[in-house]
Formats: C-alpha cells, structure tokens, sequence
C-alpha cells in the first residue's frame, strides 16, 4: 500500500500541505509527515512556519523512496538528495516542496496550488536552493570539494569589489550601475587571476540546471531570503547575485573563457528586479539593492513590464509549456490576469493572456515579441492568430526590440491608439509606409547564410554584398539623392541592429572591421566619410563590431524596401510585405497581406534606421495627409 493524497479542504481560505521533516543522519531513511496550513492565517502565531525548496525535478523516472505518513511514497533523486541536505540531526524540520506537497496526478489541484504559488515562497521564511550533489559537476576536475572552492572564489572576488568600491570618492559617485564601471581590474599578481581549478568549479556550478528552469524566476523573485546548497557547501543567494553583477557588467577581471552568467544576469534585469519586495534578499547586499532599484525603476513600473517578463522567460526551460506562462502568475505585474488551467489547451492559454493583457492596459510592444515560422503565417483562420505571442517557444533572434528606440511621436499621440481585440482578430491603427522589395536569405552569427557562421575569408565580402544591395535598391527605387554618409551611417547602425556597447565609437569600429576583413572597395565608395570619426583616446576594435554584428544577425534578414530604406527583419519576411508604424508600438512591424483588404498577418517586428530614430519626417508626412492612418485587423 502506498501514499495517498487527502483532498485539501474546501471553501474559506488557501490551503496547502507543509512538509514536517523527521531528524536523521546520513543514510538514514527520509521520514516525513504532511500538515494542513492556511495561507490567510500564516501571519497568527499557532501558525506552522515553513522554509520553501527549489530544486529541480530531473528525470522523473528516476525516483527514491520515502516514508509520508506511515507509507512509502516515491520521488525524485533530486529532491531526494535535497531532503536529505535539509533535514536536522537533531529536531524537525518544516518545508514546502512541490513534488511532495502538490498531488501532482491532481490536475484541478495543481492549477490551484499553481495560482497561489507566488503566496507560497512570498509567506516562506526562507528558500532553500538546491543545486544538486558535487557529483553532478560538468567539471574536469570534479572532486569533492569543488562546490565549495566555487564559492570561495565568488566571496574572494566580492570581497575585492566591495574593498574598492569603498574607495572610491564618494563625491563622484552617482548610481551603481554606472560606478560599477569605475573599479579597477584585478592586478596581474592576485590570486583571482590564478585559480584556474576553482574558475572551472565555478564555471560548472553556474552551468546547474537549476539556472535554466522557468520556475525559479518566481520562485526566487519572491523569497525574503535565498541561500543557494550545493552538497555540504552554501552561500547566501544575494553573494552569488553580486558576483554575476560585477563579473559580467565589468572588466575587473579578463573574460578568455567566459561563465554562463547571462541568463542570470537576464532574469536579474527584467524578473528579480521588478518584484518590489519590501523584504527580500536582493536587500542584503548594498549595490544588489542599487541595481534593482534602478532596473525596477527603468522596466517595471510600466505598461511594459508583463511582456518583459514574460520574454526573458522565453530563454528558460520547463517540462510544462503552459508553464511559461504559469509560472510568472505570482508577479505583481500578472498576478490574478488568468487561472491556471492544465486542462487547457496551450494556443487557448496564450490567446486568452494575450486578450487579458491587452484589455488591461499593456501596450502594443506585446507585438514585437511575437516570433512566427513560415508555418505560422499558413495557418487558416480559426488557428491561434499571428498577433499572439508564444511564450514557451526560444526566440529565433536572439534579443527583442530595444526598450530605448525613439518612436516616441507615434507613441506619445495615444488618443490615436487603438487596441480592440474582438476573438481571435486584433483591430490596430497603423500608417502603412513602405513596401519590402528585397531580402536576403537567414543570416546565422556572424553573417553567414542559412545560419552557417561566415569564415574570415567571406565575412567582409558579404558586407560589402549587403552594402551593394542596398544602394542598388535606392538607385531602383528613385527616391531623391542623400549624402553617402547619411545612407551608410543609417546602414552601419542597421548591420548592430541599433544597439552598440560604445556608440561613440561605432562608425571607427566600423571602418576598423573593414580594414581587418581586408575590404578593400568598400571604403573607397564612401570617400573620406568612414573614417571621419576615427580620432580620440579610446581603442577602436573590429572585434566590437563583428560581435555586435553576430547578435544582430541571428536567424533575421537583410531587407530593402520600394521607399529606398535597408532593415534587419524576421526570417519570415517576403517580397511584398508591409512595413508598418503602429501607433502603440516602439517598433516597425513587418505585415503580410491577405487576401481580405485591410487584414494582415503579423511577421514580427525590424529596425529601420530613419523610422526608428528619425520618425519626425513621416509624422509630418502623415500630418500633412501624404500618409493615411488606417484601421487595419490582425489575424
């Protein structure tokens, strides 16, 4: 006879089962017992507290034994293995884990624990991280005390940056995020430079699965406190948070072989940021608390704030697809806007958010995060719409539309918006300005067709390609003459997708790359134009350029348009397409006609140099009736 589940009691109150933990040591047998809590009544004294697990599950066919209640009951190695980390030599422990506390055969069950999850860690004392056992480590030279020198080396390189942040003149200091920069890098003769067992210990245990799950986001973003496990080793969440800061926005220490900390610094920007706990973890280290405070301020006050989410999540993985959607339900920005249901069907549940979102208030940038195939622009009427993004599916492109290009005419004229979701169809106001005559095939990093990455040999030749493709299409198109240097400063900032690291430097690191790439007719179209902003103190480097190049580039398409312009858009786009201002919209969006006038098909999103950061000349034209404003219906 095994364990079976008891109901959780109806009516007032949200229940869950809280996990008591029976002593032990070592190999001792897991011997647990399950209580009944009310979350409405957590904060009455007689009130059983509880510490929350986050872990993830691994194979799920890979189970261990316990004992609930008198009775065996099978679960994962993981938590297995997490439950014996957790538990006391000497007196009861009590946790909440969803692979014991949650009848997962359950479906009504697990929709509902799912809808108060957020309540869950937010009311836990503290979360307890679960890493796994060392024996896990993707390291060469694993041994048992790799966890452990792992988080050596972060309290060591914390230590050296918290030391010189203390001093520096306070008087010149202004905010964290640009002081970070102001720290000199580790001198040559510092141990951090000469650990290199322990930088492959680290490298291994940023590298657990635990950083690639969806549900930690929430999880994790809630917690008062957070101390991350890793066999007999621990650390305090927020160290660990610090060191991926510092580490990955500076150049204190050399990056030859970097770690893989951009997804934390990702979850960090757009998730753990915009929480706005008054109690939380990221509150324990000073300049953690400064860089939330000002990513909260810059991303997660604003009708922006769902969709930001929601699209960083797109990088993290879950056993569930919904759950890309589920499992940021506890934030304050989507706590509430929809029921968790795990007998829904998935294109309902992201119709139905995508609805809700929109009728309560999010702004149309909700369309630039839509990511379709060539598929998706076939499917018939009655499918789940093109204007719909999916959010349990990896962007294709690499980053979405940069929250800093200035349509801002468009979106500062809002009584001109118009939102109206009426079923699956999406009725928008948009100025149709231009038509796509042109596109290369799928650019893969960096710049190579088909997603293949161009050698050396190719890589300057196929921006020459691009650049004579472009001037090619103008000379077709017969749009009146402009200065070289406007078009190929409109075209530099297009091959980086409107993002560089130093923009002062792009047109230099331009003509850098095409000195190194042996372009040798390329400058020589444009005169003296590419090297006029070659001068100053800093470095130039063709290596910056190619980098940027290889981000933008992924899975998009070089375009051109009847109007004389050059774009990066969708791997979906097509001779024929629109290009659309949409009056909501930081971005152009790319529309395919159907065969019903004024009813499109939503391809994604691009960058247009002129519409993006020179939108006052078609505003005028609009204001002046040479463009119309028209109600167009996605479908």
């Amino acid at each position: 006879m095994h364990f079976s589940y008891k109901p959780l009691p109806e009516g007032d109150g949200e229940w869950i089962r809280v996990l008591r933990l029976f002593p032990g040591k070592g190999e001792d047998p897991i011997v647990c017992e399950l209580l009944l809590m009310n979350l409405r009544r957590s904060h009455f004294r007689k009130t059983p507290k509880y510490e929350a697990v986050s872990y993830v599950w691994g194979d799920p066919n890979r189970v261990q034994e316990i004992t609930c209640e008198g009775l065996p009951l099978f679960i994962t190695i993981n938590l297995y293995q997490a439950l014996r980390r957790f538990r006391y030599h000497d007196q009861s422990r009590q946790l909440w884990a969803d692979g014991i506390c949650i009848d997962q055969q359950n479906d009504v069950e697990k929709g509902y624990q799912v809808s108060i999850m957020g309540q869950i860690y937010e009311q836990s004392n503290c979360t307890l991280i679960w890493l796994g056992e060392v024996d896990h480590f993707p390291c060469e030279d694993r041994h048992p005390s790799c966890a452990e020198d792992a988080i050596s080396l972060i309290r060591d390189f914390n230590c050296y940056f918290e030391s010189q942040y203390a001093k520096l003149d306070n008087s010149s200091l202004t905010d964290v995020v640009r002081d970070i920069h102001k720290i000199p890098p580790v001198p040559g003769d510092h141990r951090l430079r000469n650990e290199t067992k322990k930088w492959g210990c680290l490298r291994a245990l940023l590298s657990r699965p635990w950083f690639s799950r969806v549900w930690v986001l929430q999880e994790v973003g809630l917690s008062r406190r957070a101390i991350a496990f890793s066999g007999k080793s621990s650390l305090p969440f927020g160290d660990l948070v610090l060191f991926v800061l510092v580490y990955d926005s500076t150049a204190i220490i050399p990056k030859s072989d970097s770690l893989p900390t951009r997804r934390i610094m990702d979850a960090f920007w757009s998730i753990w940021s915009t929480f706005g706990m008054n109690e939380s973890w990221m509150n324990e280290k000073s300049a953690v608390k400064e860089y939330a405070h000002e990513m909260k301020r810059r991303y997660g006050t604003d009708s922006n704030a769902a969709i930001l989410i929601l699209g960083a999540g797109r990088q993290f993985e879950a056993s569930e697809d919904r759950d890309h959607i589920y499992a940021f339900l506890g934030h304050p920005a989507l706590r509430g806007i929809l029921k968790p249901d795990y007998g829904a069907a998935l294109e309902h549940v992201c119709l139905a958010l995508a609805q809700k979102l929109l009728c309560s208030g999010c702004s149309l940038n909700m369309l630039t995060f839509v990511d379709n195939s060539d598929d998706d622009l076939l499917r018939s009427e009655g499918s789940p719409p093109s204007w719909v993004p999916q959010w349990h599916t990896s962007l294709t492109y690499r980053r979405y539309p940069h929250e800093r290009w200035m349509l801002r005419e468009i979106n500062t004229t809002a009584h001109e918006t118009i939102i109206n979701v009426s079923g699956n169809r999406l009725h928008i106001a948009a100025l149709l300005v231009d038509t796509v005559d042109g596109c290369t095939q799928t650019l893969g990093g960096p710049l190579g067709d088909t997603g293949v990455a161009a050698t050396d040999s190719h890589l300057g030749h196929k921006v020459q390609q691009l650049w004579n493709t472009f001037c090619n299409s103008r000379q077709n198109s017969g749009v009146r003459a402009v200065r070289i240097s406007n078009c190929l400063y409109a075209f530099i900032w297009t091959l980086v997708y409107g993002r560089y690291p130093h923009p002062p430097l792009v047109e230099a690191d331009f003509d850098s790359f095409c000195k190194h790439y042996d372009v040798s007719n390329f400058p020589q179209s444009f005169g003296n134009d590419i090297s006029r902003s070659n001068s100053g103190p800093t470095l130039v480097s063709s290596i910056r350029f190619r980098q940027a190049m290889d981000a933008t580039f992924h899975n998009k398409r070089f375009f051109t348009t009847t109007g004389g312009r050059c774009g990066i858009g969708p791997q979906t786009i097509r001779d024929g397409d629109i290009v659309a201002l949409v009056f909501g919209c930081n971005a152009p969006l790319i529309l395919r006609p159907t065969s019903t006038p004024d009813h499109y098909k939503l391809s994604g999103s691009s960058f247009i140099f002129d519409l993006i950061y020179n939108a006052t000349m078609t505003m005028d034209q609009w204001r002046n009736g040479l463009l119309q404003k028209q109600e167009i219906v996605l479908e």
